[in-house]
């Protein structure tokens, strides 16, 4: 077993090892037998350490990378070992001195770059683990597991102007993905660049106007601002693109309810849920539009289906029991309201 593990390593790691000696190759072209032979003891004791690693003792292994380091002191790969296993075993001060050696170098190393940020933010020194993963973009601009990692740090230390390049970023590197968009947006609006995040949603519109998405975003940007006119045609237009948005149907009822605008939920919900009567939520909310509108038969018609629905009827019968009581038929809202 043994030997087939150290087969393994052979394999996985011999590509690597090629580097262990390259910095002495090119300081040394014409090598002695001496320095291949101090080559052959670096690898070995590398290979030793390689296969520990494997078995996860990393103590050991790292004994074994000092081992060849002895042969190799120059060796990148051989520093990024022992610094990778240092940061294992959570010692960070340990990790960095190896790191900072191997960066030196090869600083074109990413694996190298990440450890050093994964080793300082573990040191809660977040400012020089965001060098580091800046660092990291520049040789993988696309890595999104170190674009997420900068923007939480961005997020911790304050610097909104680089949290926002960095999500727009982001996001043109997606092609404006929707959970990219969605990031941007969030953060525009928690910084309170409005401006910015209309200039965004129009964009995405004008390129994609029968995009629902886009429409309610831009939905909840004018409600923000209190720009309620503008957030209802918003969401009509979502709703129009979209009719089972149920986003878009939740933010409009919230508005006309809060302002108390039933005949406008009415005329902007019942064409909807005539086209499609299969939307629950719909239904229940078109139904309290027409209680507080006083169309009482007309809202008990449309709730009454429900009342078959066992994950709904419980709604239904509350709805029923109100329309009962705004029409003063006491006893019959009382019997709905003890079947809840």
């Amino acid at each position: 077993m043994v030997s087939m593990r150290k087969k393994i390593i052979v394999f996985l790691v011999i590509s690597i090892l090629g580097g262990c000696s390259s910095s002495r190759l090119i300081r040394h072209p014409a090598p002695s037998a001496t320095s291949d032979s101090q080559n052959q003891k670096a690898l070995n004791y590398f290979l030793s350490g390689a296969l520990y690693d494997f078995r996860d003792q990393y103590e050991q292994a790292i004994l074994e990378y000092i081992q060849a380091l002895a042969y190799d002191s120059t060796s990148a790969q051989i520093l990024k070992a022992i610094g990778r296993d240092f940061i294992r075993l959570r010692r960070y001060d340990s990790a960095i001195q190896y790191l900072k050696r191997a960066y030196h170098f090869n600083p074109q190393d990413k694996e190298i770059v990440y450890y050093l940020g994964e080793a300082y933010y573990n040191q809660k020194n977040l400012r020089t683990a965001a060098t580091y993963f800046e660092k990291y973009l520049q040789l993988d601009p696309y890595n999104a597991t170190v674009l997420n990692n900068l923007a939480y740090l961005y997020s911790q230390l304050g610097d909104v102007d680089k949290l926002l390049a960095l999500r727009e970023k982001q996001a043109e590197l997606t092609g404006f993905a929707d959970d990219a968009v969605q990031e941007l947006y969030r953060l525009y609006i928690r910084v309170k660049k409005y401006d910015r995040a209309e200039q965004l949603l129009n964009r995405l519109i004008q390129e994609h106007p029968e995009k629902a998405f886009y429409w309610v975003l831009l939905g909840g940007l004018y409600e923000i601002q209190k720009k309620l006119p503008q957030a209802i045609q918003a969401f009509q237009k979502a709703l129009s693109l979209n009719p089972a948005n149920n986003q878009a149907i939740v933010q409009l009822y919230f508005i006309f309810r809060q302002n108390d605008q039933w005949q406008e939920m009415v005329d902007t919900f019942l064409p909807f849920f005539q086209k499609d009567t299969t939307n629950v939520r719909l239904r229940l909310m078109l139904a309290e539009a027409l209680l507080n509108t006083k169309k009482y038969q007309k809202a008990a018609r449309i709730v009454r289906p429900l009342l078959k629905n066992k994950e709904y009827q419980q709604s239904a019968l509350e709805m029923l029991g109100r329309l009962a009581a705004a029409q003063k038929k006491y006893a019959e809202a009382e019997d709905y309201f003890r079947q809840i």
